[in-house]
């Protein structure tokens, strides 16, 4: 009875070939929330902002400056994700998050200015207005984007395991310097 083998592909690289694969670790965690992080900010700028009418009359965000500095800074933050994909890019995962950072605290603002003016409109009967989803579906994606500048830095490709608690040793992340130290420092 003779034994049949399958012969398995070989992970080694070909030398003269290069060899690309799908990032692994917190890069790819990194560039696809900052990739579904922008694309949520900009489906929030084109959502109704507001409503009047019992929602027959819808006010996309994208209708005015806001929400196209908005759009905008998703953009910047897809592209960042994206490049953050293809490369270890410390820059475009700054990029992604301070782009981020910008737009929660513009949606931030603008929230608090619906809120005024939903106030002031909310109790005239001939216009009978109200908030729409847009304006809330833009702050989460930009907090989102903004988070990623949380996650650890590309070349660590899984938790620590020295210690006892792999959470705790994310946290810590002794090899970072410089800003990203000073700002684990501070939100700590």
């Amino acid at each position: 009875m003779s034994v049949r083998t399958h012969a398995v592909p070989s992970t080694r690289p070909v030398p003269g070939r290069a060899v690309r694969s799908w990032p692994r670790g917190w890069q790819a965690a990194g560039g696809l929330t900052a990739v579904a992080a922008g694309g949520a900010v900009i489906a929030g700028a084109f959502l109704p902002w507001v409503e009047a009418f019992a929602g027959l009359i819808q006010v996309p965000g994208v209708r005015g400056r806001n929400g196209q500095i908005l759009a905008a800074l998703g953009a910047v933050i897809i592209l960042a994700g994206l490049v953050q994909l293809t490369q270890r890019s410390q820059a475009a995962r700054w990029a992604a998050g301070v782009a981020g950072f910008a737009a929660a605290g513009f949606s931030g603002y603008l929230l608090i200015q619906l809120a005024r003016s939903m106030r002031v409109l909310g109790g005239d009967s001939m216009v009978i207005a109200r908030g729409g989803p847009g304006l809330w579906v833009t702050a989460a994606g930009s907090v989102a984007a903004f988070a990623t500048l949380a996650f650890p830095p590309a070349s660590q490709a899984t938790l620590r395991r020295e210690a006892r608690r792999p959470v705790l040793a994310w946290v810590a992340d002794r090899e970072s310097a410089g800003l990203r130290r000073g700002l684990q420092i501070t939100l700590g």
